[in-house]
């Protein structure tokens, strides 16, 4: 009896972890990085180039600003891969930041604030963007929050997109913050809930401090766009009879408002029809919708009316094949 009510809270537990099934991209990888004429390499903790087990120094151009990508849980760094060949298609350059997502949210966000930092310190004009999936989006908003004791250099100037991000909570997750249901199963309702989410599982709550009361954005940010997915309907796999073997449906609209009214800082909601993968591009799915955004919002410069023809092709070459098996129901 024991096994089964064990069982049952970890099978709970796989949604409320709200961590999207890692797929591992196979998208070629388009070099225009080196076209960002760097002038220093540094090496800066849990920032580096946007691709899986890769850690050698970060090749900076200390002119320009800089792009933070940071990935949600349970997904490597390479999910944004794509993405990072975008931005410098169009003269952008940007790193990851790498987190452990079993840890606390608190621990990984003091180490995006430490990164931003150090970074910083090697810009001209410290000019700093900020793009984060989903989790990633939690811990990038709790890193950039004012905090005297984790606080952001006054002297960089940031902006941020977070995208499909739950700043309300995981609402499967309520049955992790009741007390009730905690002290009756005498800790293995815990243990359950710590199994799959790690460290961060009461965090996610609807019900957790930082959900409650996210707190004022460092005066350091001019800008939050905050844009949600309406993952209803959405497909993350289709069968080759265009039937969806797998939905791309990981959180509600309700989930990613930000029950919040923030004073410091500019922020726009923005809410786009995408399944919670399919936004950022995975799958073989070219995230148009994501980019097209982000232009509108300055986050990426526009495209070159004379090099439309070369990004077209560097968007086939990242994302051809299979696109139809993973397009929008």
């Amino acid at each position: 009896m024991k096994y089964t009510f064990l069982t049952v809270y970890l099978l709970m537990c796989l949604i409320l972890s709200g961590c999207s099934y890692h797929y591992e991209a196979t998208t070629p990888h388009v070099n225009y990085q080196n076209m960002l004429k760097p002038d220093m390499q540094v090496t800066i903790e849990n920032l580096g180039p946007c691709y899986d087990d890769v850690k050698y120094p970060l090749e900076l151009n200390s002119q320009e600003p800089v792009t933070i990508l940071v990935h949600g849980c349970s997904a490597s760094n390479g999910e944004f891969r794509s993405l990072s060949d975008v931005l410098a298609f169009h003269s952008q350059q940007s790193f990851c930041f790498r987190y452990n997502d079993r840890e606390s949210l608190d621990k990984s966000a003091k180490k995006l604030t430490k990164a931003i930092n150090e970074l910083g310190t090697y810009l001209k004009n410290p000019n700093i963007h900020i793009i984060a999936h989903s989790m990633g989006g939690l811990i990038a908003r709790k890193a950039l929050v004012q905090n005297p004791e984790n606080a952001i250099n006054k002297n960089i100037a940031i902006k941020m997109a977070t995208v499909s991000t739950p700043f309300s909570g995981i609402e499967d997750s309520k049955t992790c913050a009741n007390p009730y249901v905690r002290l009756g199963t005498l800790g293995i309702h815990d243990l359950a809930c710590w199994i799959v989410s790690g460290n961060k599982w009461y965090e996610i709550t609807p019900s957790s401090d930082f959900i409650q009361h996210p707190g004022e954005l460092s005066s350091t940010v001019s800008q939050h766009i905050l844009i949600a997915t309406d993952e209803q309907d959405s497909c993350r796999y289709k069968d080759e009879q265009n039937r969806c073997i797998e939905d791309d449906y990981v959180f509600s609209l309700n989930e990613q408002k930000l029950p919040y009214s923030q004073n410091k800082g500019e922020r726009k909601d923005i809410v786009l029809k995408a399944g919670h993968v399919e936004i950022v591009g995975k799958f073989d799915h070219s995230p148009r919708k994501l980019i097209t955004t982000l232009q509108n919002e300055g986050f990426i410069p526009q495209t070159d009316p004379s090099k439309i023809v070369l990004f077209d092709d560097l968007i086939n070459k990242l994302f051809a094949s299979n696109e139809i098996f993973i397009s929008h129901k």
